[in-house]
């Protein structure tokens, strides 16, 4: 009985040797899963984007409202401080979807570039200059957490299409403009080193012109967005008016009264077919620069019309992407 006792005590023993020992590998003919994989190299030639949606730039409180004003962040992680490109989105003054306009984004965030999406006050309850004020604001947020981020705040570029290259212009061309410097991280600076103005208006008083009959009368109208945004809207003791009520009004809302020597470089384009703002409008711009001795480039897109098709090809980007690297990179 002793004997047997012994022996299932060895046994026990080295069940729980075996159980306490490292696991080891048995050999099998089961095939092993390495064997049977495809073994690729991938080089890394891609950056990595992040996207932060919805950040609060301004809490604007204004005619008994609260207006929380947001921007959205594409932003490529690098080694080093990423340049900023803060873009604009056109939607005749009274609108802004700062979800369009993604392909274009993702290319310039691809190569390099933080992409910073603002929204900004719209017509007709909000007169000028209150979007170039908020779209200012934005570029001193910008700066002022340039660091939690990882961008460039001596690299900033403003880049917009229609009423958004409207206010893109405005912003590059009034770098120090007192007035316009309103609301939080003051600071901060609000000049940017770029500026890409794509199809915007630029003198309000001749968006249709060479456009037809038809077109230039109907921006006599009070109702037009450019109207609304210099005079407001006819309500209580605002009387409104068209575009052409109040010359020097609309006078201190076009770009082209701000240009100076001092302006940074700009790359404007516009299609030759463009039925809803003038390819005039970029052209006086372009002249308005040149005069002043301002690095400019023109481009008119030969056929496209107003933010179409030809604004999301490759080509395009390219051109952009060329401007930026030639003076950030």
């Amino acid at each position: 009985m002793k004997k047997e006792f012994l022996k299932k005590i060895i046994s026990l023993g080295l069940l729980a040797a075996i159980a306490l020992s490292p696991v080891s590998v048995i050999a099998s003919d089961t095939p092993i899963a390495d064997n049977d994989a495809i073994h690729i190299s991938v080089e890394k030639t891609k950056l990595r984007l992040d996207y932060i949606s919805d950040v609060v730039y301004s809490q604007i409180y204004t005619q008994g409202q609260n207006v929380p004003l947001k921007m959205d962040m594409i932003i490529p992680r690098m080694d080093t401080k990423v340049p900023i490109v803060v873009f604009v989105k056109g939607g005749g003054f009274s609108r802004l979807n700062k979800d369009q306009f993604l392909q274009q984004r993702m290319e310039l965030a691809e190569a390099g570039y933080a992409v910073i999406t603002v929204e900004h006050r719209l017509v007709p309850t909000y007169t000028f200059p209150s979007s170039i004020i908020d779209v200012k604001s934005a570029i001193r947020f910008l700066r002022a957490h340039a660091d939690e981020y990882g961008l460039d705040k001596n690299k900033v570029a403003i880049w917009g299409d229609s009423s958004g290259g409207y206010a893109a212009a405005m912003v590059g061309v009034s770098n120090g403009v007192a007035e316009f410097e309103q609301g939080e991280n003051l600071s901060e600076l609000s000049d940017v080193q770029l500026c890409i103005d794509w199809y915007g208006p630029t003198d309000l008083t001749t968006i249709g012109k060479g456009l037809g009959e038809e077109i230039e009368k109907s921006h006599y109208s009070a109702s037009t967005t450019e109207a609304m945004l210099v005079n407001g809207i006819a309500f209580g003791n605002n009387a409104g008016g068209s575009i052409y009520s109040n010359p020097q009004k609309a006078q201190a809302a076009n770009p082209l009264t701000y240009v100076d020597p001092k302006d940074p470089p700009f790359l404007l384009l516009h299609g030759t077919a463009d039925g809803l703002v003038s390819p005039y409008e970029t052209k006086i711009l372009y002249e308005k620069l040149k005069e002043n001795n301002i690095d400019t480039t023109l481009y008119l897109i030969d056929g496209a019309g107003h933010a179409d098709d030809y604004f999301f090809q490759t080509k395009v980007m390219n051109i952009v992407i060329d401007f930026l690297d030639k003076h950030f990179k």
